[in-house]
């Protein structure tokens, strides 16, 4: 018994360790030469032409959220297909060019007897989700939209000797702080808002950098919480896959030794003979 409880014990430890192979990416997002005002959540805000821009990075992946207020009296649009961000000179553009389709597929089989032939017909009904060009604002309001993610721009291949040590509650993380000049990525935002009436344009683009990452082996409760609560922090999960693929093995490894460990103490169930 103590022989098999040990081998349990290797094969769901492995399987534990398996799981625990992400890297949580802890990035901090400031505004290039602290241009832009700064809300109390940390999130940026600026305003022209009674119109006023609120920039938050946040969540999983870090998505870009414009809260965009209308304080005028004409009703404004932003205009999607002038509005990109720059990451590192290179133009992503927010507007999304997918159609989507969304339906379903009904199917009918005739089988003919007493042959292997059969026939089949079938229809498909749904709807076509058009790519949004404009986000509309009416007057004296605000929409709150998020078009992309920092994830598809911010490169966190970075030497692990640039990390440095720093205790945060009762857990060690590594972390590095980065300049406007050495800064993993320095990006630009560049957004259109047209006023709906006179057709005249508002132009805000406001450049922001990452100023800190802090990676950790497992999620950070505290780090977690300020997340949640600030606009200005997000996070990024890396799978170590080819980890994930060699603990797997060695844990099959485990138990198919652990099997044959087990196999000679394993009692063997004598043949019946019945009795005449």
């Amino acid at each position: 018994m103590i022989l098999k409880n040990t081998v349990l014990f290797l094969i769901v430890g492995l399987g534990l360790f398996t799981s625990g192979c992400t890297t949580y990416y802890y990035s901090t997002v400031q505004s290039y030469e602290k241009e832009l005002r700064r809300n109390q959540d940390g999130s940026f805000r600026t305003s022209r032409n009674d119109l006023s821009v609120n920039y938050s990075f946040k969540d999983l992946g870090g998505k870009v959220v414009y809260e965009i207020h209308n304080e005028s009296d004409d009703p404004v649009f932003v205009d999607w297909s002038r509005s990109v961000i720059i990451a590192e000179d290179y133009a992503v553009q927010l507007r999304d060019n997918t159609a989507r389709f969304h339906g379903d597929v009904s199917t009918t089989t005739y089988h003919f007897s007493n042959t292997n032939y059969s026939a089949s017909s079938g229809s498909i009904s749904g709807r076509v989700v058009l790519p949004q060009s404009d986000l509309f604002v009416p007057p004296h309001s605000k929409v709150v939209h998020s078009p992309m993610a920092l994830s598809r721009v911010l490169n966190l291949d970075i030497p692990a000797y640039l990390y440095q040590k720093r205790d945060i509650g009762l857990s060690s993380v590594r972390f590095i702080n980065f300049t406007e000049e050495d800064t993993p990525l320095k990006f630009r935002s560049y957004l259109t808002i047209v006023n709906d009436r006179d057709k005249s344009q508002t132009v805000f683009e406001d450049v922001f950098f990452i100023s800190e990452i802090i990676k950790t082996g497992s999620k950070n409760d505290l780090l977690s919480r300020d997340i949640q609560q600030r606009g200005d922090i997000f996070y990024i999960e890396i799978v170590n896959r080819n980890a994930v693929a060699a603990g797997w093995i060695v844990a099959g490894a485990a138990a198919v030794g652990g099997l044959i460990l087990l196999a000679p103490h394993m009692p063997v169930e004598e043949p019946y003979t019945p009795a005449y």
